[in-house]
């Protein structure tokens, strides 16, 4: 059985029509669709479809999705817990200029500008990931600007949020740089496996499903919430 893609909103057509055509010449007979993340129904995104077949059992496509995968067609477990906590936590972005860095679907980003933040950006190097975060926002009613590059907005952003951005030990000299321009930051990770991170107090961990539900490892899932201490002067 084939997917046929659902009809499109008025006001984001040819952006959502050119992330459907993008994702079905990845991944033939894959198909994209409005979805609300379950931690954070307050929000809809533009989301792979788990009901197109290959994405209900493991096999060569999803191995295939998983090594390459559309970032931003995936509320990935540490962006959807990021997302809650922000929801849940509106005083945490309320009335500050934010920034969602690594941003893939806008998750994180959209979820600060229902919480009340008073400006949003959402960073990321993939050019398809800036129209899906454009189309995201668009279709939830809020204003997020997509950047590609962060320098410009150092020592302007109140907070930075980023999600999984830890497991890569590659990336730990990069965080660093960040908390010289963004000392106010909230992290979120779910492959990285130690409890303490250097310069950050541990908020919490929880179990968190990947949107749409694919069968991953579980490792995927468990996700560690922290937060920038202040850096001595």
């Amino acid at each position: 059985m084939t997917w046929k893609p659902e009809p499109e909103r008025r006001g984001v057509a040819d952006p959502v029509a050119g992330l459907r055509r993008h994702v079905q010449q990845m991944i033939p007979g894959a198909a994209l669709r409005w979805s609300r993340p379950p931690l954070a129904p307050e929000l809809e995104l533009l989301l792979l479809d788990e009901r197109v077949p290959f994405a209900l059992t493991p096999g060569p496509e999803l191995n295939e999705l998983m090594s390459d995968p559309p970032y931003w067609a995936l509320c990935w477990a540490s962006g959807h817990a990021l997302a809650e906590y922000v929801l849940s936590h509106p005083e945490e972005v309320a009335g500050k200029r934010v920034l969602d860095f690594g941003a893939g679907s806008g998750v994180v980003a959209i979820a600060a500008a229902l919480a009340g933040a008073d400006q949003v950006f959402a960073c990321d190097l993939d050019p398809m990931a800036l129209k899906a975060i454009a189309a995201n926002a668009h279709h939830n009613g809020v204003v997020v600007t997509p950047v590609d590059g962060i320098h410009e907005l150092a020592g302007s952003v109140d907070l930075l949020l980023a999600a999984d951005v830890l497991y890569d030990a590659s990336n730990h000299p990069v965080l660093e740089e960040l908390r010289g321009g963004f000392p106010q930051m909230l992290l979120a990770d779910s492959r990285y496996p130690q409890s303490a991170v250097v310069g950050f107090d541990l908020l919490g961990e929880r179990q968190v499903e990947l949107c749409p539900a694919l069968d991953v490892h579980a490792d995927f899932g468990h996700v560690r919430l922290f937060r920038s201490t202040a850096k001595a002067q």
